[in-house]
């Protein structure tokens, strides 16, 4: 492809790496230059993901391990899709190599180092990038997005909630107090790790509700303010948030009840 950007993905067995893989596919001005995973690495995308296998790329593209100092020399752009605490561990060497990094986990959603501590019970791998990073919603900072060499891209809940309740504020049709919201998402949002909880013939037809006290989805969303400065919300807004894993036939989608008041 002329002019193509040549991208790789970190982490791209997973979940989120796959769903990457689709798209960079038949992106029409990027070039997938490498993919990693240390389970698959030496075989083919195409191999691991045979829905792939009509695109020549997955036929001849191959897993490896995951070197910073290697995927700075293959690509400009670096997709993280890795663990919380473990992506930051490969951005500091990405970025000190001129790679830009969008990473899909929820290190560098925040700017506060307490914070991320205080939901995830470890220090922040790389606490000096915090303010570095954009949060990657285009709709709403794509003039920040456009120059930054590190972001962050929201999580699957606040993308949910954000874009169909910023209009309501803009508009000043609902107030910025009170807002609720009840979100539920696939059993697809807990990874490709086998864990008990999440087996879909344990899950059929139910739903169940998710840690919201701690941890990624509490960060997220539940009683906090917008990660970046004052955010859209508007400063010391916060959204009250309660998110629920379901299996009502639904593995990868998010559904969404917003309550909101009416404006003052």
């Amino acid at each position: 492809m002329m002019n193509a950007k040549p991208v790789a993905i970190v982490g791209a067995s997973g979940y989120s790496g796959e769903e990457l893989v689709r798209l960079l596919l038949a992106h029409p001005h990027v070039e997938l230059a490498a993919v990693t995973s240390r389970q698959y690495a030496g075989r083919t995308l195409a191999q691991i993901f045979p829905r792939f296998a009509h695109h020549p790329r997955a036929r001849t593209l191959r897993f490896s391990e995951p070197n910073p100092a290697v995927l700075a020399k293959q690509a400009q752009v670096v997709f993280l899709a890795l663990p919380h605490g473990v992506a930051a561990e490969y951005a500091v060497p990405l970025l000190e190599l001129g790679c830009q990094v969008i990473d899909l986990s929820a290190d560098f959603r925040v700017r506060s180092a307490a914070v991320y501590q205080e939901f995830y019970a470890h220090e922040h791998p790389a606490p000096e990038l915090l303010a570095r990073a954009v949060y990657g919603l285009p709709e709403i900072y794509r003039a920040q997005i456009k120059p930054a060499s590190l972001i962050a891209s929201p999580g699957c809940y606040p993308t949910s909630i954000l874009l169909p309740t910023l209009p309501l504020l803009k508009a000043g049709l609902v107030a910025p107090e009170g807002i609720i919201a009840n979100s539920l998402s696939g059993v697809s949002g807990a990874g490709r790790k086998v864990d008990r909880p999440v087996p879909r013939f344990d899950r059929s037809e139910c739903s169940t509700l998710s840690l919201t006290g701690r941890g990624q989805h509490g960060l997220q969303g539940r009683r906090q303010r917008r990660p970046h400065g004052d955010g859209p919300i508007g400063k010391d807004k916060y959204v009250d948030f309660e998110p629920f894993a379901v299996d009502l036939d639904m593995i990868r989608a998010v559904a969404r009840e917003d309550v909101a008041g009416g404006s003052a």
